[in-house]
């Protein structure tokens, strides 16, 4: 038999291939966010808001391994350092070039400092899309809110896990519904979004090492193509008619409509992202585009902001985001500096650590 082998031999193998799936999967995704906010077609923004957010959740859960942290905090100290410090550099920066696009549309006023003191306290509250110029930076503080849930929730036997989150679930889902007279503003790091966002990430954790082993042995079967074709037409044809019933959704923006259909979508969604990530896995691009999506995700709004202007600079009659036809090439352009600003910022953060270490180095010695 090709495929026998025994389970620990598929947990070892799968751990191998993980980075190339799953990023792949990760920067097919971020692709799939940069392109949703640029194109405005109804149909195609309600589809893809219909899963892309639960698919970083997914994946991130799927990620999460508590046996790497030795207490909370050595888990908070690894978050800081990798999560809230970038985030905090890059919020900090949209702040500052909001102020500048102020500056120079209006000039040098009272305005310009209300913004930014508005801003940083965004930028440390994080209560939704709307609290950011840069709106997609919401996504990370609600991460790091789930991950801390989580972190706890784990410690508990593997079969009361899910259990536990399903209450936590549903009280998200309340609070960012109609049902209760609630200033969902009140509540830091989209708190309210993160206990309705807990079910994915537990969800992609629960199930990482049977998924792991269906990603080893589907990536090593001669029709796997064939396979991850067939399953991402059939969620297609369930994904799609779900989505458009349930409206636009979005958690940045907390409407979530119907939270049942809402994780229906999310889970129909990451399956499909999965499959062709598989199918793509020898796609060098769209894995560097998953090791990098942080960087993507928090330029490349700033990146559509600016091309506004620049149509304005040279009196270009701005796309209509409703077109697919118009908003292509935008979404090109913005996706290449995005990439490109990526590809640098890698190049110098590589650049700073090895000179860091050369001097430490010398100093020893």
């Amino acid at each position: 038999m090709p495929y026998k082998m025994s389970l620990t031999s598929i947990r070892e193998s799968s751990n191998r291939i993980r980075i190339k799936e799953i990023d792949t999967a990760k920067g097919i995704g971020m692709l799939l966010v940069v392109f949703a906010h640029v194109n405005y077609t109804p149909f195609l923004l309600n589809y893809i808001y219909s899963f892309h957010m639960p698919l970083f959740f997914v994946l991130s859960g799927f990620l999460f391994d508590k046996e790497k942290y030795s207490s909370f905090t050595d888990f908070l100290k690894r978050r800081l350092k990798n999560l809230v410090c970038p985030y905090i550099l890059f919020a900090v920066i949209s702040v500052l070039f909001e102020c500048v696009i102020e500056i120079y549309g209006n000039g040098f006023s009272l305005e310009v400092a209300t913004i930014f003191c508005e801003g940083i306290t965004g930028v440390f509250l994080s209560r939704g899309s709307s609290d950011f110029f840069n709106a997609p930076l919401w996504f990370v503080l609600c991460l790091l809110a789930v991950e801390i849930i989580y972190f706890f929730v784990s410690k508990l036997k593997s079969g009361f896990i899910f259990i536990a989150c399903i209450p936590l679930v549903v009280l998200g889902w309340f609070l960012e519904s109609e049902y209760f007279m609630f200033n969902n503003k009140l509540l830091p790091w989209s708190i309210d979004s993160a206990l309705f966002a807990l079910g994915f990430y537990a969800l992609g954790n629960l199930m990482s090492g049977r998924a792991k082993k269906y990603i080893f042995l589907l990536s090593k079967h001669k029709n796997k193509n064939l396979i991850c074709a067939g399953i991402i037409v059939l969620c297609l044809a369930a994904g799609i008619p779900l989505a458009m019933a349930n409206g636009k959704v979005s958690l940045g923006s907390k409407i979530l409509n119907n939270g049942f259909i809402f994780y229906a979508t999310g889970i129909i969604g990451t399956v499909l992202v999965v499959c062709a990530g598989i199918m793509l896995r020898k796609s060098r691009f769209l894995a560097w585009c998953g090791q990098n999506s942080f960087y993507i995700m928090a330029v490349h709004y700033l990146c559509r902001v600016s091309l506004r202007y620049v149509y304005k600079l040279f009196d270009i009659q701005i796309y209509d985001k409703t077109s697919l036809k118009e908003t292509i090439l935008p979404y090109f352009v913005i996706l290449f500096i995005s990439i490109l600003f990526a590809y640098c910022y890698e190049k110098l953060k590589k650049l700073c650590v090895c000179h860091i270490c050369r001097r430490k180095s010398c100093h020893q010695n």
